[in-house]
């Protein structure tokens, strides 16, 4: 592992950034560039490279919580919150810049507005109520499970989308497998979300399935959205 010292000066993150832009920077150097020092013991790259190699990917690092970033070696408090504080805002920003329009569109649109659902590591289950002109008036994250499954209900699901003065409503689910082809549970689910909703004079538009690769939509496979 290379200390700041041992790397040439114009090659050093900082001076790189300076020099040809943050966006040059690989993962490591822009890394070293947020944590900004290392300690005595261990320097700011050994810090980057440690966590690179510890979470495999920024994405996965960005997942973490407060306990777990201050338990990594030469990460104070300080830099923790710090850390969860670009996490938090990177979020914020990915969600305001696809959700200035709250009319839904299609199934490619809500897969760009919830990307970031395909980085958890346990399934999360969001229900968008919509008005008729499919305007989203309401989300709610309803359920998060584990890596494999979760305990959905759907009398809990049209209780919220009544409560919420929703006509319509989509549900989105993730897949951490990265697996993005309904399992059987997601089939029985929709359909019976579809038949319990139509009772109600209440119109089920979609349930996407989304991964970091992909996404699946029912509405697209008309056959199962019945």
């Amino acid at each position: 592992m290379s200390k700041i010292k041992e790397i040439a000066i114009e090659n050093r993150p900082r001076e790189k950034a300076l020099k040809y832009g943050v966006d040059s920077l690989n993962d490591e150097e822009l890394l070293s560039l947020i944590i900004g020092s290392g300690t005595k013991k261990v320097s700011v790259t050994e810090i980057a490279e440690n966590i690179l190699s510890t979470y495999n990917s920024l994405a996965n690092f960005s997942l973490e919580n407060y306990m777990g970033l201050s338990q990594i070696h030469g990460i104070k408090k300080s830099k923790a919150l710090l850390l969860l504080a670009i996490f938090e805002f990177h979020k914020r920003v990915l969600y305001q810049k696809n959700s200035s329009d709250d009319i839904v569109k299609n199934a490619n649109d809500i897969y760009s507005r919830y990307y970031t659902l395909s980085m958890h590591n346990q399934e999360v289950f969001y229900l968008l109520i919509l008005n008729k002109r499919n305007k989203i008036i309401k989300e709610v994250e309803l359920y998060k499970g584990t890596s494999f499954n979760m305990d959905v209900s759907v009398r809990e699901i049209l209780y919220q989308v009544l409560i919420g003065g929703g006509d319509a409503f989509i549900a989105i689910h993730n897949h951490p497998s990265g697996n993005v082809t309904p399992s059987e549970e997601d089939v029985v689910l929709t359909k019976r979300l579809y038949l319990k909703a139509a009772e109600l004079s209440i119109v089920l538009k979609d349930h996407i399935i989304i991964t970091k690769e992909s996404y699946y939509s029912f509405k697209e496979h008309q056959n199962e959205l019945k």
